[in-house]
Protein backbone atom coordinates (compact mmCIF):
# COMPACT_ATOMS: atom_id res chain seq x y z
CA UNK A 1 0.00 0.00 0.00
CA UNK A 2 3.05 2.46 0.74
CA UNK A 3 5.17 1.49 -2.27
CA UNK A 4 1.83 2.37 -4.64
CA UNK A 5 0.96 5.78 -2.93
CA UNK A 6 4.41 6.62 -2.99
CA UNK A 7 4.32 5.70 -6.99
CA UNK A 8 1.34 7.87 -7.48
CA UNK A 9 3.04 10.64 -5.94
CA UNK A 10 5.42 11.76 -8.05
CA UNK A 11 3.68 12.72 -11.47
CA UNK A 12 1.34 14.38 -9.15
CA UNK A 13 3.66 16.69 -7.61
CA UNK A 14 5.13 16.90 -11.13
CA UNK A 15 1.97 18.55 -12.57
CA UNK A 16 1.64 21.07 -9.37
CA UNK A 17 4.64 22.42 -10.38
CA UNK A 18 4.26 22.63 -13.71
CA UNK A 19 1.47 23.89 -13.87
CA UNK A 20 2.66 26.74 -11.12
CA UNK A 21 5.50 27.20 -13.37
CA UNK A 22 3.00 28.13 -16.59
CA UNK A 23 1.22 30.00 -14.07
CA UNK A 24 4.17 31.94 -12.93
CA UNK A 25 5.41 32.63 -16.20
CA UNK A 26 1.72 33.45 -17.36
CA UNK A 27 1.55 36.24 -14.55
CA UNK A 28 4.97 37.54 -14.35
CA UNK A 29 6.43 37.13 -17.90
CA UNK A 30 4.07 38.16 -20.37
CA UNK A 31 6.58 40.85 -22.20
CA UNK A 32 9.03 37.62 -22.30
CA UNK A 33 6.12 35.53 -24.02
CA UNK A 34 5.21 38.56 -26.30
CA UNK A 35 8.93 38.97 -27.28
CA UNK A 36 8.90 34.47 -28.18
CA UNK A 37 6.09 34.87 -29.94
CA UNK A 38 6.68 37.74 -32.26
CA UNK A 39 10.31 36.44 -32.75
CA UNK A 40 8.23 32.85 -33.89
CA UNK A 41 5.64 34.93 -36.37
CA UNK A 42 8.06 36.87 -38.07
CA UNK A 43 10.61 33.97 -37.98
CA UNK A 44 7.87 32.30 -40.61
CA UNK A 45 7.18 35.49 -42.43
CA UNK A 46 11.14 35.98 -43.26
CA UNK A 47 13.70 33.00 -43.82
CA UNK A 48 16.63 35.92 -43.12
CA UNK A 49 15.21 36.66 -39.29
CA UNK A 50 16.86 34.09 -37.68
CA UNK A 51 20.19 33.76 -39.22
CA UNK A 52 22.91 34.94 -36.89
CA UNK A 53 23.38 38.29 -38.86
CA UNK A 54 20.80 39.39 -38.70
CA UNK A 55 19.87 38.62 -34.77
CA UNK A 56 22.93 40.31 -34.14
CA UNK A 57 22.04 43.76 -35.80
CA UNK A 58 18.50 43.16 -34.02
CA UNK A 59 20.64 42.81 -31.04
CA UNK A 60 22.81 45.87 -32.04
CA UNK A 61 19.90 48.22 -32.19
CA UNK A 62 17.88 46.61 -29.68
CA UNK A 63 21.25 48.24 -27.45
CA UNK A 64 20.65 51.58 -28.08
CA UNK A 65 16.64 51.39 -27.22
CA UNK A 66 17.04 49.18 -23.91
CA UNK A 67 20.59 51.85 -22.35
CA UNK A 68 17.96 55.29 -23.22
CA UNK A 69 14.84 53.48 -21.75
CA UNK A 70 17.13 51.73 -18.86
CA UNK A 71 16.95 55.62 -17.76
CA UNK A 72 13.75 56.33 -18.46
CA UNK A 73 12.93 53.59 -16.77
CA UNK A 74 14.53 54.82 -13.45
CA UNK A 75 12.31 57.43 -13.16
CA UNK A 76 8.67 56.00 -14.36
CA UNK A 77 9.46 53.49 -11.61
CA UNK A 78 9.23 57.02 -9.27
CA UNK A 79 6.14 57.64 -11.21
CA UNK A 80 7.36 60.42 -13.16
CA UNK A 81 8.42 61.14 -17.18
CA UNK A 82 11.68 62.37 -18.71
CA UNK A 83 10.62 63.24 -21.90
CA UNK A 84 13.85 65.51 -22.38
CA UNK A 85 16.17 61.68 -22.50
CA UNK A 86 16.22 61.74 -26.44
CA UNK A 87 16.92 65.14 -27.10
CA UNK A 88 19.55 64.70 -24.27
CA UNK A 89 20.90 61.84 -26.22
CA UNK A 90 21.00 63.46 -29.48
CA UNK A 91 22.37 66.53 -27.77
CA UNK A 92 25.42 64.57 -26.29
CA UNK A 93 26.28 62.69 -29.53
CA UNK A 94 26.56 66.46 -31.14
CA UNK A 95 28.49 67.76 -28.16
CA UNK A 96 31.30 64.61 -28.82
CA UNK A 97 30.80 64.89 -32.19
CA UNK A 98 31.94 68.59 -32.13
CA UNK A 99 34.32 68.09 -29.52
CA UNK A 100 36.27 65.46 -31.67
CA UNK A 101 36.31 67.46 -34.70
CA UNK A 102 36.28 70.98 -34.01
CA UNK A 103 38.38 70.89 -30.92
CA UNK A 104 40.42 67.73 -31.34
CA UNK A 105 39.64 66.38 -27.67
CA UNK A 106 40.76 62.46 -27.70
CA UNK A 107 38.52 59.83 -27.77
CA UNK A 108 38.79 58.95 -23.66
CA UNK A 109 38.84 62.52 -22.84
CA UNK A 110 35.37 62.97 -25.16
CA UNK A 111 33.85 60.03 -23.72
CA UNK A 112 34.20 60.95 -19.89
CA UNK A 113 32.79 64.95 -20.85
CA UNK A 114 30.01 63.58 -22.63
CA UNK A 115 28.69 61.27 -19.68
CA UNK A 116 29.17 64.04 -17.39
CA UNK A 117 27.25 66.90 -19.70
CA UNK A 118 24.62 64.46 -19.61
CA UNK A 119 24.57 63.86 -15.96
CA UNK A 120 24.47 67.35 -15.26
CA UNK A 121 21.19 67.44 -17.67
CA UNK A 122 19.51 65.18 -15.70
CA UNK A 123 20.85 66.57 -12.36
CA UNK A 124 19.34 70.08 -13.64
CA UNK A 125 16.14 68.18 -14.10
CA UNK A 126 16.33 66.51 -11.07
CA UNK A 127 16.62 70.18 -9.14
CA UNK A 128 14.22 72.08 -11.06
CA UNK A 129 11.02 68.91 -9.95
CA UNK A 130 12.79 68.45 -6.91
CA UNK A 131 13.57 72.10 -5.41
CA UNK A 132 12.22 74.33 -7.52
CA UNK A 133 8.79 72.02 -7.79
CA UNK A 134 8.00 72.75 -11.38
CA UNK A 135 6.27 70.00 -12.58
CA UNK A 136 8.20 67.05 -14.45
CA UNK A 137 6.34 67.63 -17.63
CA UNK A 138 6.45 71.14 -17.90
CA UNK A 139 10.54 70.80 -16.78
CA UNK A 140 11.21 67.72 -19.27
CA UNK A 141 9.31 69.11 -22.26
CA UNK A 142 11.36 72.32 -21.64
CA UNK A 143 14.73 70.86 -21.87
CA UNK A 144 13.79 68.97 -24.73
CA UNK A 145 13.23 71.97 -26.90
CA UNK A 146 15.98 73.79 -25.54
CA UNK A 147 18.22 70.62 -26.06
CA UNK A 148 17.50 70.11 -29.85
CA UNK A 149 17.78 73.59 -30.48
CA UNK A 150 20.49 74.23 -28.96
CA UNK A 151 21.93 70.90 -31.04
CA UNK A 152 20.81 72.86 -34.24
CA UNK A 153 22.62 75.56 -33.26
CA UNK A 154 25.86 73.51 -32.17
CA UNK A 155 25.43 71.87 -35.72
CA UNK A 156 24.49 74.55 -37.82
CA UNK A 157 21.39 72.38 -39.05
CA UNK A 158 24.30 70.17 -40.76
CA UNK A 159 25.35 66.67 -39.12
CA UNK A 160 29.12 66.53 -38.59
CA UNK A 161 30.40 63.80 -39.61
CA UNK A 162 33.55 61.71 -40.26
CA UNK A 163 34.41 61.13 -36.72
CA UNK A 164 37.62 59.25 -35.37
CA UNK A 165 37.94 55.28 -35.48
CA UNK A 166 38.53 55.02 -31.70
CA UNK A 167 35.27 56.57 -31.50
CA UNK A 168 33.35 54.25 -33.98
CA UNK A 169 34.29 51.50 -32.13
CA UNK A 170 31.71 52.10 -29.65
CA UNK A 171 28.84 51.60 -31.79
CA UNK A 172 30.29 48.79 -35.02
CA UNK A 173 32.47 47.87 -33.02
CA UNK A 174 33.16 43.84 -32.32
CA UNK A 175 34.30 41.47 -29.62
CA UNK A 176 34.47 37.58 -30.16
CA UNK A 177 31.78 38.36 -32.98
CA UNK A 178 29.52 40.12 -30.37
CA UNK A 179 28.57 43.73 -31.32
CA UNK A 180 30.46 46.08 -28.56
CA UNK A 181 27.22 48.12 -27.91
CA UNK A 182 25.58 45.21 -27.03
CA UNK A 183 28.44 44.42 -24.68
CA UNK A 184 27.90 47.73 -23.35
CA UNK A 185 24.39 47.22 -22.62
CA UNK A 186 24.93 43.91 -20.92
CA UNK A 187 27.24 45.04 -18.69
CA UNK A 188 25.20 48.53 -17.69
CA UNK A 189 22.02 46.30 -17.52
CA UNK A 190 23.95 43.79 -15.03
CA UNK A 191 25.10 47.40 -12.70
CA UNK A 192 21.47 48.88 -12.63
CA UNK A 193 19.76 45.49 -11.95
CA UNK A 194 21.82 45.11 -9.06
CA UNK A 195 21.40 48.74 -8.58
CA UNK A 196 17.51 48.19 -8.38
CA UNK A 197 17.05 45.07 -6.52
CA UNK A 198 20.40 45.00 -4.40
CA UNK A 199 20.87 48.81 -3.38
CA UNK A 200 19.43 51.05 -0.48
CA UNK A 201 18.85 53.47 -3.20
CA UNK A 202 17.17 51.12 -5.98
CA UNK A 203 14.48 50.31 -2.69
CA UNK A 204 13.95 54.02 -2.15
CA UNK A 205 13.17 54.64 -5.48
CA UNK A 206 10.45 52.31 -5.23
CA UNK A 207 8.77 53.57 -2.10
CA UNK A 208 8.95 56.99 -3.25
CA UNK A 209 7.15 55.57 -6.64
CA UNK A 210 4.68 54.02 -4.87
CA UNK A 211 3.78 56.40 -1.85
CA UNK A 212 6.09 59.44 -2.29
CA UNK A 213 4.44 60.94 1.29
CA UNK A 214 4.72 57.68 3.06
CA UNK A 215 8.28 57.36 1.93
CA UNK A 216 8.85 60.78 3.43
CA UNK A 217 7.44 60.30 6.78
CA UNK A 218 9.43 56.93 7.03
CA UNK A 219 12.53 59.07 6.61
CA UNK A 220 13.60 58.84 3.09
CA UNK A 221 14.83 62.31 1.73
CA UNK A 222 12.66 61.97 -1.19
CA UNK A 223 14.11 64.94 -2.67
CA UNK A 224 17.58 63.58 -2.85
CA UNK A 225 16.14 60.17 -4.68
CA UNK A 226 14.91 62.14 -7.24
CA UNK A 227 17.40 63.94 -8.05
CA UNK A 228 19.86 60.94 -8.59
CA UNK A 229 17.04 59.25 -10.45
CA UNK A 230 17.25 62.08 -12.81
CA UNK A 231 20.78 62.44 -12.63
CA UNK A 232 21.42 59.00 -13.61
CA UNK A 233 19.00 58.86 -16.40
CA UNK A 234 20.81 61.72 -17.98
CA UNK A 235 24.35 59.74 -17.69
CA UNK A 236 22.29 56.58 -19.37
CA UNK A 237 20.99 59.28 -22.16
CA UNK A 238 24.43 60.43 -22.63
CA UNK A 239 25.62 56.99 -23.11
CA UNK A 240 23.09 56.48 -25.47
CA UNK A 241 24.31 59.45 -27.32
CA UNK A 242 27.65 57.68 -27.69
CA UNK A 243 26.33 54.61 -29.10
CA UNK A 244 24.13 56.80 -31.59
CA UNK A 245 26.93 59.21 -32.85
CA UNK A 246 29.33 56.37 -33.01
CA UNK A 247 27.31 54.13 -35.08
CA UNK A 248 26.58 56.65 -37.32
CA UNK A 249 29.35 57.94 -37.50
CA UNK A 250 28.41 61.58 -37.17
CA UNK A 251 26.75 63.94 -34.20
CA UNK A 252 22.94 64.56 -36.18
CA UNK A 253 20.73 67.06 -34.04
CA UNK A 254 17.71 65.58 -35.28
CA UNK A 255 17.83 61.56 -34.07
CA UNK A 256 17.26 62.10 -30.08
CA UNK A 257 13.87 63.18 -30.47
CA UNK A 258 12.96 60.17 -32.73
CA UNK A 259 13.78 58.27 -29.89
CA UNK A 260 10.96 59.63 -27.79
CA UNK A 261 8.28 57.03 -27.98
CA UNK A 262 10.25 54.61 -28.36
CA UNK A 263 12.03 55.03 -24.60
CA UNK A 264 8.57 55.12 -23.30
CA UNK A 265 7.27 52.20 -24.83
CA UNK A 266 9.86 49.91 -24.17
CA UNK A 267 9.43 50.43 -20.25
CA UNK A 268 6.03 49.97 -19.98
CA UNK A 269 6.38 46.96 -22.38
CA UNK A 270 8.21 45.23 -20.09
CA UNK A 271 5.80 46.07 -17.51
CA UNK A 272 7.29 49.53 -15.69
CA UNK A 273 3.52 51.15 -14.52
CA UNK A 274 3.06 54.75 -15.18
CA UNK A 275 1.81 55.05 -11.65
CA UNK A 276 5.10 54.04 -10.29
CA UNK A 277 6.72 52.01 -7.77
CA UNK A 278 6.47 48.89 -10.10
CA UNK A 279 9.24 48.06 -12.72
CA UNK A 280 12.24 45.89 -13.24
CA UNK A 281 15.73 46.36 -15.79
CA UNK A 282 14.85 42.70 -17.18
CA UNK A 283 11.87 43.95 -18.52
CA UNK A 284 13.06 46.95 -19.86
CA UNK A 285 15.11 45.07 -21.70
CA UNK A 286 12.88 42.90 -22.91
CA UNK A 287 10.77 45.55 -23.83
CA UNK A 288 13.46 46.86 -26.03
CA UNK A 289 14.21 43.45 -27.75
CA UNK A 290 10.59 43.53 -28.80
CA UNK A 291 10.57 46.65 -30.61
CA UNK A 292 14.07 46.08 -31.99
CA UNK A 293 12.29 42.68 -33.34
CA UNK A 294 9.09 44.66 -34.91
CA UNK A 295 11.39 47.41 -36.32
CA UNK A 296 13.91 44.53 -37.89
CA UNK A 297 11.06 42.63 -39.12
CA UNK A 298 9.08 45.13 -40.91
CA UNK A 299 12.66 46.21 -42.80
CA UNK A 300 13.17 42.44 -44.21
CA UNK A 301 9.45 42.62 -45.14
CA UNK A 302 10.13 45.54 -47.07
CA UNK A 303 7.22 47.26 -45.13
CA UNK A 304 7.15 51.41 -45.37
CA UNK A 305 9.29 52.85 -42.78
CA UNK A 306 6.23 54.82 -41.62
CA UNK A 307 4.26 51.76 -40.32
CA UNK A 308 7.32 51.39 -37.58
CA UNK A 309 6.03 54.59 -35.99
CA UNK A 310 2.25 53.13 -36.58
CA UNK A 311 2.84 50.05 -34.82
CA UNK A 312 5.01 52.07 -32.00
CA UNK A 313 2.61 54.15 -31.19
CA UNK A 314 -0.37 51.27 -31.32
CA UNK A 315 1.66 49.36 -29.10
CA UNK A 316 1.95 51.83 -26.32
CA UNK A 317 -1.94 52.17 -26.51
CA UNK A 318 -2.48 48.78 -26.13
CA UNK A 319 -0.40 48.84 -23.01
CA UNK A 320 -1.53 51.59 -21.13
CA UNK A 321 -4.85 51.67 -21.63
CA UNK A 322 -5.41 48.59 -19.56
CA UNK A 323 -3.05 50.00 -16.79
CA UNK A 324 -5.06 53.21 -16.55
CA UNK A 325 -8.61 50.91 -16.33
CA UNK A 326 -6.82 48.97 -13.48
CA UNK A 327 -5.65 52.16 -11.94
CA UNK A 328 -9.42 53.71 -11.91
CA UNK A 329 -11.17 50.54 -10.26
Amino acid sequence: MGKNSSATRPPSTVLQKTQGLALYVWRNQKPLIALVLIAGVFGLLSKHFFTFNNLMNVARQASIYAVLAAGMTLVLTLGEIDLSVGANAGFCGVMAAFMLKRLGVDVPLAFTLVLCIGGSIGLLNGLLVAKVRVPFFITTLATMSALTGASYLITRGYPISLLPKGWQVFGRGQLLGIPVPVIIMVIAFILLQILQSRTVLGRKIYAVGANTRAARLSGIQTDRVRITAYTLCGVLAALGGILISSRLDSGDPSIGPAFLLTLIAAPILGGTKLSGGEGTMIGTLIGALVLGVINNAMSLLNLNTYWQDVARGMIVLAIVIPQLGRKRS
